[in-house]
This record gives C-alpha cells, structure tokens and sequence, in this order.
C-alpha cells in the first residue's frame, strides 16, 4: 500500500501535465477500472485539457476541462 509521501511524489508528477491535452489512455486491467467503466469507455477523456493536479490523502485528482479524473492508489 503507497504511503502519502508517494502519492504526493505522483502528484508532482502529474503538474507537469497541467496544461496539455490527454492524448490518450491505456488501461490493460479492467479490475483497476471503477463504476462499470471499460477500458474504452475511457476515451472520453482524449482530448481535454489537464488543468491541475491535487491530491486528497491517497487520491489524486487531475482536474480536466469539465470533470475530475480521480485516481486511487491501494
């Protein structure tokens, strides 16, 4: 289980993404997939802009254009 310290660590390095575009997203695992999300049902996100990345505890949260990409580590 990641500590916070490591969570913060990804969160660093997630703000180098602020202020691109999602090109893409690679999810090979449906089990790391939440809410009956699919793999492709992820491509919604291609194409917004990543505008900042927080974290709450062990959640980081990178915030897009119209909504929150949340992401847990366990």
């Amino acid at each position: 289980m990641p500590e916070m310290i490591e969570v913060e660590f990804y969160r660093r390095m997630a703000e180098r993404t602020v202020g691109r575009v999602v090109a893409g997203i690679v999810a090979p695992d449906a089990w790391f997939l939440k809410r009956g999300l699919t793999g492709s049902g992820l491509d919604m996100l291609v194409g917004r802009h990543v505008s900042g990345a927080r974290r709450l505890g062990k959640l980081l949260l990178l915030d897009l254009d119209d909504s929150i990409l949340g992401l847990r580590f366990a």
